[in-house]
């Protein structure tokens, strides 16, 4: 029954705090981080090799945060990728987005900007071997096949091989987020498309429901559902 605290000099340090940092500040400022500040960043799992069998409150407040940490540096990746490309720094950009489909190798945002990058420098053989590794993938975990949209980006141009939203993703608002009591719990929930089926999808044990539009990508994946 002894009392144990964290100092306040370890926590400010904290590498998960600081990529929270990165991934809420918005755009990246110069100078961005050090591909090897990435790699450190982007490493590891939240309390990787400890686990709480005999505590169901723990281990669910561990998933919560390892989903958290994933979130977290797609976002800090997906900015820092689009920082470089402003830039022309395409080996950079290109760099991270191995990096990001390393972490998450079915996130169709992170392939379908490595193929733009391959067809924009006039490599298509690399942009279709990118596909191929994202099909694999789709095929093994989901059993589906990449986007019609996907695959017609190997029919680009360089030139019209730059990123691009749809006229349904610029126009398309936020869904209103409502509110059911159960019990004496409120439950978030927000409703999205239509059709003769009605399909749940539950983001977990920690989600923030307004904050999932604000990634292009998830976004894009929710109206695709």
């Amino acid at each position: 029954q002894d009392r144990l605290w964290i100092d306040q000099g370890v926590i400010t340090c904290c590498d998960i705090n600081q990529l929270r940092q990165l991934a809420d500040a918005g755009n990246v400022t110069a100078p961005p981080p050090s591909p090897i500040e990435v790699e450190q960043l982007c490493s590891g799992d939240f309390l990787e090799g400890i686990a709480f069998d005999d505590c169901d409150v723990l281990e669910e407040w561990v998933y919560g945060m390892r989903e958290q940490l994933a979130h977290n540096r797609r976002r800090f990746l997906e900015r820092l990728v689009a920082f470089h490309r402003t830039r022309g720094n395409n080996d950079t950009a290109l760099a991270l987005l191995e990096r990001w489909q390393q972490l998450d190798r079915l996130d169709e945002g992170a392939c379908q900007q490595r193929i733009q990058l391959y067809m924009h420098r006039g490599e298509p053989r690399q942009a279709e071997r990118v596909l191929n590794s994202y099909r694999t993938a789709l095929s093994d975990e989901l059993g589906i096949s990449p986007s019609a949209d996907l695959i017609a980006l190997l029919e680009e141009t360089p030139e019209d091989a730059k990123p691009k939203a749809s006229v349904h993703e610029r126009t398309q608002a936020t869904p209103e987020t409502r509110y059911l009591k159960s019990g004496s719990v409120f439950i978030a929930y927000q409703t999205l498309g239509a059709g003769p089926d009605t399909l749940v999808v539950i983001n977990g044990f920690m989600s923030h429901l307004e904050q999932v539009w604000e990634n292009p990508n998830l976004a894009r994946f929710y109206r695709q559902l």
